[in-house]
């Protein structure tokens, strides 16, 4: 319950917050316990205001596709289609946070907090500050938080649509301002999925960490691969994202991209 509710409180400061500036491709999960990735090309994400739209080219494509990587290793990786969109309008980001979101329980327990009694309600929020205390976490500004407020918070984790995001690589000039993310639920590990060990080779072969420990300076990194690997289906898309050229759009990421090397038996 804890993780839960620092997740949606971190959100709630990155977008309501002073000086929240973040970019929307990363803004909506920042990871509780994930490792920093390594530098992919020498450099660091790049964190900046959002650009609404792509500029205009009449030779661009009206599509662009991205694939879908299934838990279960029976079925195969899917590439899908979707309509060139800018930042302000990604459909893909908004296709994984909804399908997420409907093979979630969140709606039912939305709807229980909301049948709760004030007795239990008092008695969950009660439970939220014990977990927040045994986190170490006693002087946090969510202790001072009343009942009413952790409770409002914690049904907003229930009834929000939200992922996990990882920065598989950055854009950079070196490879074109192009930038790969991986989308998965932000709850797997609270709700047990299976482990998805093609998603995982993916983020490796890239250059991330899933088996070192989090320190302190790190255990809230934007954009980092999940501790242990990912879990449950996924989502990877690439988008063209150049700032000083005021350019965010959707472009092609399909199985050649997702494929695997026969040099290295890694995905690349």
């Amino acid at each position: 319950l804890y993780i839960e509710l620092r997740a949606g409180y971190l959100d709630s400061q990155e977008k309501h917050g002073p000086g929240s500036n973040t970019r929307a491709e990363l803004h909506e999960q920042v990871p509780l316990c994930a490792s920093q990735p390594r530098p992919v090309s020498g450099a660091q994400p790049t964190i900046a205001p959002a650009r609404a739209s792509p500029p205009s080219n009449k030779s661009m494509s009206s599509t662009y596709k991205y694939v879908f990587i299934p838990a279960d290793e029976s079925r195969p990786i899917e590439v899908k289609e979707a309509p060139v969109c800018g930042l302000a309008t990604d459909n893909l980001s908004q296709t994984a946070k909804r399908y997420f979101y409907e093979s979630s329980d969140k709606a039912a327990r939305a709807a229980a907090l909301d049948g709760a009694s004030e007795e239990e309600k008092n008695k969950l929020a009660d439970q939220l500050r014990d977990e927040i205390k045994a986190s170490g976490q006693a002087g946090s500004r969510m202790q001072k938080i009343d009942n009413d407020g952790l409770i409002a918070m914690l049904k907003a984790t229930h009834t929000s649509n939200t992922c996990e995001i990882t920065a598989v690589t950055v854009p950079t000039a070196s490879n074109g301002h192009r930038a790969v993310s991986m989308y998965s639920a932000d709850d797997s590990r609270t709700r047990g999925l299976p482990y998805n060990r093609r998603a995982t080779e993916l983020l490796v072969a890239s250059g991330h960490d899933v088996d070192s420990v989090p320190t302190p300076n790190n255990r809230l990194a934007i954009g980092a691969a999940p501790r242990g690997g990912v879990l449950g289906d996924a989502f990877v898309g690439r988008c063209h994202d150049d700032e000083k050229a005021d350019i965010w759009t959707r472009v092609d990421f399909d199985l050649k991209d997702a494929g695997r090397s026969e040099a290295t038996s890694l995905w690349i």
